[in-house]
């Protein structure tokens, strides 16, 4: 029976988890919100503010990421 690899090194599966909660989080309060109100202009019709805060949400994204990078 093999081990996931993700916890043959106790620390870097910590420190995995510590990112991914990070992000998860930074997700919840930063890009959801935005992701939420682009699906809802969309359904009023309203794509060009739609598209704006699609690529608000993106733009988050990438931020989060970079804030909360992966461990080597």
């Amino acid at each position: 029976m093999s081990i996931p690899a993700l916890f043959h090194d106790p620390d870097k599966s910590l420190a995995k988890i510590m990112v991914d909660r990070a992000r998860r989080n930074a997700y919840s309060e930063r890009v959801d919100p935005l992701l939420a109100e682009a699906t809802i202009k969309q359904n009023l019709g309203e794509i060009e503010e739609s598209d704006r805060l699609m690529s608000l949400a993106l733009t988050e994204r990438e931020e989060i990421q970079t804030e909360h990078p992966w461990p080597d």
